[in-house]
């Protein structure tokens, strides 16, 4: 398989989390009763929103609860009884397969909530992708697109967003032993009509980056030359940093555009190029019809609606940046890393304090609903559950609550 640009650019939350795994300092203490008298819910955006991995939290519609697709099961998080259950009413099932009313699909990748429907994305073991929808009300299921695995060719699901009665989705096409390589190729699902188009017929180069549903966001990346590995790295540098290796290195050596590309692809003019990225975090670069990207330490938004970029901010040693909340957040790593935040359309910028880590994120956020934010607390004891917005811009970490 093609190694994708992106791929290269692991992003520093993603060191985070590895990182967590292995520990650190601090620990929460006891959480307080949740408060559910909420208010006015601030309830992300669908538009332009990746699909969630299975084993991953999605926020409910009405912006109170949660999803949590599993590889078969649908369950659903109820903040208020703090439950998990199945999305199944029948009295004695066991949520194992099509019988049950929480069914969607077998091994399932991902899953998105849009228009009324569910959606999941099944990446079988045969070499075959399925596109399915689901009536939540009616638990009726449909395949809108399928690609079926055959002897020389098989095919996997890699990432999908939903953007204005679309379905954007990388597929990766390969034979089933593996050798020869393959091809990564991007389609477009119309789900009124459903249409399915190949938009770019070997996109290993290609990120979606937005749609409005007129005009569509891409970035198209190089390198120069190859990166090392982090073995090969630490057998040249025992005692270096691997990330301040990769992040000179793509500086140096990364050459990427930010594309707009017109309706029937027949053109497209440059946004921005040189050191163009987007952010390392599935889905974290876009919030509703506006997109983050940097170029080399400056973070730029770009708004589909206003049609064209801002400037929000800029950071020597900006290493990743992401959504949320209606925010966009900075992280930062000039040898300890540094997390800040301000408004999407601008405004004073706030410096969060991470406290207990200069290599971590004390709290990675994984997914948000209107009141909470679903993610990695890294302690004594690594804890992924709940913070309420309030308590996570005050850093108030002690007060999450374990819900997994």
């Amino acid at each position: 398989m093609k190694k994708k640009i992106r791929r290269l650019m692991l992003s520093a939350s993603a060191l985070a989390l590895a990182a967590a795994l292995l520990g650190g300092c601090g620990e929460a203490g006891e959480p307080p009763e949740l408060s559910f008298d909420l208010g006015e819910l601030n309830v992300p955006p669908v538009e332009n929103a990746a699909f969630t991995i299975s084993g991953g939290w999605l926020s409910s519609e009405d912006g109170r609860d949660f999803y949590c697709p599993g590889t078969r099961i649908l369950t659903h998080y109820d903040t208020a009884a703090r439950e998990l259950t199945a999305l199944c009413s029948a009295s004695g099932c066991l949520h194992v397969d099509e019988s049950c009313e929480a069914w969607i699909g077998e091994d399932v990748a991902l899953f998105t909530v849009y228009g009324g429907c569910w959606y999941s994305v099944s990446n079988s073991a045969f070499g075959s992708t399925q596109f399915r929808r689901i009536d939540p009300e009616t638990r009726q299921r449909e395949v809108i697109a399928s690609f079926d695995g055959m002897p020389d060719s098989w095919y996997t699901t890699l990432t999908a967003y939903v953007s204005h009665g679309c379905i954007y989705a990388e597929l990766y096409e390969s034979a089933p032993d593996g050798e020869g390589g393959g091809r990564e190729f991007m389609v477009r699902i119309d789900l009124e009509s459903l249409e399915l188009r190949t938009l770019f017929e070997d996109s290993s180069t290609l990120e979606f980056a937005g749609s409005d549903g007129e005009k569509l966001l891409i970035l198209a990346s190089s390198m120069a030359r190859e990166l090392l590995s982090p073995m090969e790295y630490a057998e040249l540098e025992p005692e270096g940093d691997y990330s301040l290796y990769r992040q000179a290195f793509i500086a140096e050596n990364l050459h990427s555009e930010l594309r707009l590309y017109d309706s029937g692809l027949s053109g497209c003019e440059t946004v921005a190029e040189g050191g163009v990225r987007l952010s390392g975090m599935l889905g974290g670069g876009c919030y509703g019809d506006l997109t983050l990207y940097a170029v080399d330490g400056s973070l730029y938004c770009y708004d589909f609606a206003a049609g064209g970029s801002r400037s929000l901010t800029e950071h020597e040693g900006l290493v990743n940046f992401f959504a949320l909340d209606g925010k966009a957040f900075s992280i930062v790593n000039n040898g300890a890393l540094e997390l800040y935040y301000l408004a999407l359309d601008g405004g004073e910028e706030v410096k969060m304090g991470n406290r207990w880590h200069d290599d971590v994120l004390a709290f990675t956020p994984y997914a948000e609903n209107g009141a909470y934010i679903y993610g990695l607390l890294v302690g004594s004891t690594n804890q992924r559950g709940l913070l309420s917005k309030e308590d996570y811009f005050a850093e108030n970490y002690g007060a999450i609550y374990v819900a997994n």
